[in-house]
């Protein structure tokens, strides 16, 4: 089932539960005015993780990304990496992150590695790996336009299960959605560091309960 399924299914449920508690509250005597306000201030649900199993446990964060993606952006795995880490260790309860620069320098020390063995290396109950084959922040149309986009193969390992992968997703990332942006609004180096921030929002909130209407604007 696509993830646009899945999340349509989810939007319903919730809508169906809220609704439930509207007609709960009238039967109980609720005031329209406090009524009106849970339909229209109270926050939404949030949208439940698609992995809900690293709270209270130790991950491995990687991100490869292919020769195609490092040249469009040299840099862009220890900055996604960076990111994704900060959003785990924001929104996840008690997760602990091995250290990511020791991890780096570990498997650039041990070429041909599996998830297991780094896994089992730095005593870790998971391993999130992330392994980037696109990304572009400039319109395929023109050059002078900006708009970010990316693919993504989001899989987690799991140590203690000599790295099977128990979770495995693919990610396909546009933004903004439904516009480019004039290069004549923001340098290309703005852009690029709110696409990159944004993305790893994008990969990290498969593990944490999020807001179904979050934004990103520039």
């Amino acid at each position: 089932m696509s993830q646009t399924r899945v999340l349509r299914r989810r939007l319903w449920r919730q809508a169906g539960a809220a609704l439930t508690v509207a007609a709960t509250l009238l039967i109980a005597g609720c005031r329209p005015a406090a009524l009106l306000y849970y339909l229209l201030l109270a926050p939404e649900p949030k949208i439940a993780a698609e992995f809900d199993k690293l709270e209270g446990k130790k991950v491995v964060v990687l991100v490869y990304a292919t020769a195609a993606a490092r040249y469009a952006y040299p840099s862009i795995e220890a900055d996604l990496r960076r990111h994704i880490v900060r959003e785990l260790l924001n929104n996840v309860e008690d997760i602990e992150i091995a250290d990511p620069d020791e991890v780096v320098a570990w498997c650039s020390r041990n070429e041909g590695f599996s998830l297991a063995e780094v896994g089992k290396e730095f005593a870790a109950d998971y391993v999130v790996y992330v392994e980037i084959q696109q990304f572009a922040i400039s319109d395929p149309a023109s050059p002078q336009l900006y708009r970010g986009r990316a693919a993504a193969t989001i899989q987690v390992a799991d140590v203690h299960d000599d790295g099977d992968i128990v979770w495995e997703t693919y990610l396909e990332s546009a933004y903004p959605a439904s516009r480019s942006v004039p290069a004549s609004e923001i340098s290309g180096t703005k852009f690029r560091n709110i696409y990159v921030k944004r993305l790893a929002r994008e990969i990290a909130r498969h593990f944490f309960p999020y807001r179904p209407e979050e934004t990103f604007t520039i």
